[in-house]
């Protein structure tokens, strides 16, 4: 039986696909006439006079296909998201720059007749991107009030209790569009809720009642929090929440690391739960990363030499010695490797051992503050990237003699080095750098490791240039 919260979002989501693809259609209409009719961008390709809308009519259609295909295929109508505008965003913009490619490659391929015009196609994404951000927010303004938003969020039921639930609940009641709501907490007879004196969730009874409770409470996950509890009580839990029609979920508490990608797999047909192998270690995306690392070094390369030369000038006036050394630091795997940079501290920076800057260094020299402030005494780093020991994003690469202590003093530190360091990373942008608090650097890497993407690189090579918190 479908519950009435089932079908309004069935309804919205229904409602949200064909909005989009009537704003996809549009889209490439109005580009239509801007690029071929308008005559505006006549100087770049003169087409064929006798030209009519409706000879493009195909184009449309493949077009709306298209960009609705690769919307579903990113999860961009999934009914549990619909309240979330801002996660919607990014996504958004993404699929309008694979749409832009993918439509390009196949018109190539295919030879599209008329001729498809790589201007027309460019000004269709762009339109797409704008038409339908507007769609989408207009839209949200309604979802999001509170007569509406009610009938889509969905219900949870706890079984238990767990520190975890304690930053789920406080996620829900900071956030008014936040797409679940917990209606109650079952007890197990071993709960401790110690922060929840504040009455923002209830006790519904116990598990001896838990037939009886489900059947009052028509919510929509049954959520076992407890992970104390036998594989026989597990069982019992999934059978009683299909009875009642409800999804039965558990908290992933044996995967602490990369829960993201838990996945159920197979080995010789019997089925294990798993962490799947993660997007940045797939090879294509290797390659992806690597083929991005090449150009981007090699260009970065070509602009800061004439930078670095006149800061290794600068240096040596002021210190005059080496302007250039290499420290070994750590790399993916653990490999040894030397990595490069411009001298930003005295020859003599390091006669009491090694250690962290700190604010107002007394080794630092004077031009010395203003290259570590905008990352300049790292740009030979970029020949690193090309010798491949490093790439241009990623956890940043520490000493030997830190890394020694830190495997032991904080869980899965090694797992950082699963991939190449990096020139900048999560943790730098965030203001996570130098003598800074080491957990939080390490959260940052591991969300980094978990989360990559492309575009993820290019905002933190975008947004490199403008953090300059804690560099000294």
């Amino acid at each position: 039986m479908q519950k009435k919260g089932d079908k309004i979002r069935d309804i919205i989501v229904a409602i949200l696909s064909l909005g989009d693809a009537i704003g996809v259609g549009f889209a490439m209409v109005g580009a239509y006439f801007l690029r071929i009719e308008s005559g505006f961008f006549a100087f770049v390709l003169v087409y064929d006079p006798n030209m009519v809308l409706s000879d493009y009519l195909g184009h449309f259609i493949f077009g709306i296909a298209l960009f609705i295909g690769l919307s579903a295929s990113v999860r961009l109508y999934r009914r549990n998201e619909l309240l979330l505008f801002r996660r919607s965003g990014p996504r958004l913009l993404r699929i309008c720059f694979y749409w832009m490619m993918i439509y390009l490659m196949i018109s190539l391929v295919f030879k599209f007749q008329p001729e498809i015009s790589r201007l027309y196609v460019v000004l269709s994404a762009i339109f797409i991107a704008a038409i339908l951000f507007f769609w989408r927010w207009c839209l949200f303004q309604f979802l999001r009030k509170e007569s509406v938003s009610t009938h889509l969020r969905q219900s949870i039921l706890l079984i238990g209790w767990s520190p975890e639930m304690e930053s789920l609940l406080q996620a829900i009641l900071k956030d008014p569009q936040h797409p679940y709501v917990v209606l109650g907490m079952i007890e197990t007879g071993r709960d401790s809720v110690p922060d929840l004196n504040h009455n923002e969730i209830i006790s519904v009874g116990t598990v001896d009642e838990l037939e009886e409770i489900l059947g009052q409470y028509e919510a929509d996950i049954l959520l076992l929090a407890d992970y104390h509890s036998g594989l026989s009580r597990v069982a019992e839990y999934m059978n009683l929440a299909g009875k009642h029609h409800m999804e039965f979920k558990m908290l992933s508490s044996f995967f602490p690391l990369f829960s993201s990608g838990l996945r159920v797999q197979t080995l010789s047909r019997l089925p294990v739960l798993g962490i799947e192998e993660l997007s940045i270690m797939q090879w294509h995306n290797r390659w992806i990363k690597r083929l991005l690392d090449i150009a981007g070094a090699g260009l970065g390369l070509i602009i800061a030499l004439p930078i670095m030369g006149l800061f290794a000038f600068l240096v040596w006036k002021e210190s005059p010695g080496p302007v250039f050394y290499s420290q070994t630091r750590i790399g993916r795997r653990g490999k040894q490797f030397k990595m490069y940079k411009i001298r930003s501290m005295r020859l003599d920076a390091e006669k009491l051992g090694i250690g962290w800057s700190v604010p107002n260094d007394p080794r630092r020299l004077k031009i010395g503050g203003f290259m570590r402030k905008w990352n300049i005494d790292e740009l030979p780093q970029f020949w690193n990237v090309l010798l491949g020991d490093m790439t241009l994003v990623g956890p940043r690469p520490e000493r030997p003699e830190y890394v020694a202590g830190f495997k032991d003093d904080f869980n899965y530190y090694n797992v950082r080095h699963s991939v190449k360091p990096g020139i900048s990373g999560w943790a730098q942008i965030q203001g996570w750098r130098g003598d800074t608090d080491i957990g939080e650097r390490l959260r940052c890497d591991l969300y980094y490791v978990e989360h990559w993407s492309i575009w993820m690189d290019l905002y933190i090579i975008l947004t490199t240039l403008f953090r300059t918190r804690n560099a000294y």
